[in-house]
């Protein structure tokens, strides 16, 4: 868990590197599916003897893995522009800075009601924004395309070449279908 926060962290504190070098200091939040992302990219990150390190834990028995080394971190490293981040002074201290929170507590049958009827009411006010055309998402999608094809990185060429044919081919089954 700890390993993934810490991807996770990184991932924030590079996002937020990025946008005050941009001069974009005001748009540094993020939105649910970005914080989504994060973690699955996090998870990706996390090495499979961090995985295994439940071994540790008695939840298996010796004979049913092998002995792990140092599961204790997997030599994490800082994103490296983190010395323009001016509010935070340690990486460590920004990774570990919700060790303390409790993570849940008991509540009374009265707090469980409460807090039901609170989220049932912010559900009420939400309001979704409209899903954008395809039109849209195209002129985005090739914006992106140019963007990473001028960074001049291979596999992502290939990946936005695929990702472009399958936004094709399921428009092109939509509109078969509506036929």
């Amino acid at each position: 868990m700890k390993s993934l926060k810490q991807h996770y962290q990184k991932l924030l504190a590079k996002t937020a590197i990025a946008s005050l070098d941009h001069g974009d200091s005001k748009n540094m939040k993020i939105d649910v599916v970005q914080a989504m992302n994060f973690i699955m990219m996090a998870w990706r990150n996390v090495l499979q003897k961090m995985i295994n390190c439940f071994a540790l834990g008695v939840f298996l028995t010796p004979m049913d893995v092998n002995p792990i080394e140092n599961a204790e971190s997997d030599n994490f490293v800082p994103p490296e522009n983190w010395s323009n981040l001016s509010d935070v002074t340690a990486f460590e201290e920004f990774v570990q800075c919700d060790s303390e929170f409790a993570t849940c507590s008991l509540l009374t049958i009265d707090e469980m009601i409460a807090n039901e009827e609170t989220s049932s009411e912010e559900e009420d006010n939400c309001t979704e924004e409209p899903l954008p055309s395809f039109q849209q998402a195209l002129v985005c999608f090739n914006t992106m395309q140019e963007y990473l094809i001028s960074s001049d990185l291979n596999n992502v060429k290939m990946a936005l070449l695929t990702m472009h044919n399958e936004l094709f081919l399921c428009i092109l089954k939509k509109l078969c279908n509506l036929k």
